[in-house]
């Protein structure tokens, strides 16, 4: 559940987050402080198992106080020309899990944990990439990675990536 104190922005400033997503894992590869307001959430999270990708901040007391969902961050698949001019596009199916997606973070007084949630990451690296899309919205999600918002901040100003836990 979100918490209803709006403490998510009382900065004015986010963390923009790049994160490495492979069948390996998790990475952070980059993060800036910038200024600006991020949308409220669009409500509370729902309750039980869920699918599909999203990330959340965490107060100290492990309370949601933000969260955003994401789309698969993945590629599935590769588009390509036809062989001769006219011919129509085609589309070939992803042979690996790699992206590199970006989250915008407030960077709140009371932030103290980034959770990224999705399928198993080593689930969907063993399936085929037409059932990678059918998993992500069925198989429950689990924590991808947790990092702390202080060692982010650190980053932020200049700090290495393996600086970040």
């Amino acid at each position: 559940m979100v918490s209803s104190g709006a403490g998510y922005g009382d900065t004015g400033f986010a963390l923009r987050i790049n994160l490495n997503v492979s069948d390996g894992g998790v990475s952070v590869k980059s993060v800036r402080r910038v200024e600006m307001r991020l949308p409220a959430p669009s409500g509370p999270l729902p309750g039980g198992a869920r699918s599909g990708f999203w990330f959340d901040v965490r107060d100290a007391a492990g309370r949601v106080i933000y969260h955003f969902p994401l789309s698969f961050p993945t590629q599935q698949h590769v588009e390509s020309f036809g062989d001769r001019p006219g011919d129509p596009m085609r589309r070939h199916a992803g042979q690996t899990l790699r992206s590199t997606i970006e989250v915008l973070v407030p960077d709140s007084s009371q932030a103290q944990s980034f959770f990224l949630h999705g399928p198993s990451v080593q689930t969907l690296s063993i399936l085929s990439a037409g059932d990678r899309a059918l998993a992500a919205q069925t198989q429950s999600s689990v924590p991808l990675v947790q990092l702390s918002v202080d060692d982010l901040r650190r980053l932020a100003q200049g700090g290495k990536s393996g600086d970040v836990s």
